[in-house]
C-alpha cells in the first residue's frame, strides 16, 4: 500500500510520467521509482520492528499477532491522512502492444513488466539468502534462535534486516501493483495480512523463494489458459459451466 503511494508520488509528481512520456523517461522513472519504494517501506518495515516487535520478541504468540493487527491499521491512517480515502490514479504509461503468447495467454507490456522486475529482484534475494554470510545467519535463526545465538549470531540484528529485506519487497510488490491496475489507496494489499502472520508460525514448511514463485506463476498461467479455451465458460460461482450437473 505505501509502496504503491510512493510509487505514484514518484510517477505522478516527480517524472510527470504521462501517455506521451518517452522510453527512456519511462524506464528511468520505474527504475527510480522502485529503488524508492524498496528503500522506503525497507526503512518503515524495520523501523516497526524495532518498535514494536523488538519488546515482544520473548512474549506468547498471540501478542505479535495482535501488534500486526494494529500495525496494520496505523499505517492504513497514515495513508489516509498523506494521500486521502479516495483511489490515486495513475496514467497508463507502458506500451499497449503485445509482447509475446504462451499457450492462448497474450502477455502485454503491462504483464511483462511484472516479470522484468519480479526475476532480478527474485535471483537477487535468493543470492543473499543462500549465499552471502547474512543469509546464512537468517536461515540459521528461522531454524533455532537460541542454538544461532550461542553460535554467535546477532539475533536482533539478523531479524531487523530480515524485515528490512521483507519491506524492500512490499515496496517492489507496491510499484508493480501500480503499473498493472493504475491505481492505489489506503487499504491496497490489507487483506492479504492474514496470510502473512499464518506464514509466520510454518518455520520448516516454508518453500524456497524460487519455488514459491515458480509455482504461482505455472499456476496463473495454466488458469489463464483455461479461461482462453473455448469450450470452457465460467459463470459467476467460478465453476466451469461446461461439466455437466450430475
Amino acid at each position: 500500500m505505501l509502496g504503491g503511494m510512493f510509487s505514484a508520488t514518484m510517477i505522478l509528481s516527480v517524472f510527470n510520467l504521462t501517455k506521451s512520456s518517452s522510453t527512456g523517461a519511462l524506464v528511468v522513472a520505474i527504475v527510480v521509482s522502485l529503488f524508492v519504494a524498496m528503500a522506503a517501506c525497507g526503512l518503515i518495515n524495520a523501523t516497526i520492528e524495532k518498535v514494536a516487535y523488538r519488546p515482544l520478541r520473548g512474549a506468547p504468540r498471540l501478542a505479535p499477532l495482535i501488534t500486526a493487527i494494529g500495525m496494520s491499521f496505523i499505517l492504513q491512517d497514515v495513508a489516509i491522512a498523506w494521500k486521502g480515502p479516495s483511489y490515486i490514479a495513475i496514467p497508463q504509461v507502458l506500451p499497449t502492444g503485445h509482447v509475446f503468447s504462451i499457450a492462448g495467454v497474450v502477455y502485454t507490456w503491462e504483464k511483462f513488466i511484472v516479470v522484468l522486475i519480479t526475476v532480478p529482484v527474485l535471483v537477487a534475494l535468493i543470492w543473499l539468502v543462500q549465499r552471502t554470510r547474512q543469509g546464512k545467519a537468517m536461515r540459521a535463526t528461522a531454524q533455532d534462535r537460541d542454538a544461532a545465538a550461542m553460535m554467535g549470531i546477532n539475533v536482533n540484528r539478523t531479524i531487523s534486516f530480515t524485515f528490512l529485506i521483507a519491506g524492500a519487497l512490499a515496496g517492489a510488490g507496491g510499484l508493480l501493483y501500480a503499473l498493472y491496475f493504475g491505481q492505489v489507496r489506503y487499504d491496497t494489499g490489507f487483506p492479504a495480512w492474514p496470510d502473512r502472520v499464518h506464514g509466520r508460525g510454518t518455520r520448516r514448511d516454508r518453500q524456497p523463494a524460487g519455488g514459491g514463485v515458480g509455482g504461482r506463476f505455472v499456476s496463473g498461467s495454466f488458469r489463464r489458459s483455461m479461461r482462453a479455451s473455448p469450450g470452457i465458460r465460467r459463470g459467476a460461482t467460478g465453476r466451469s459451466q461446461s461439466c455437466s450437473r450430475s
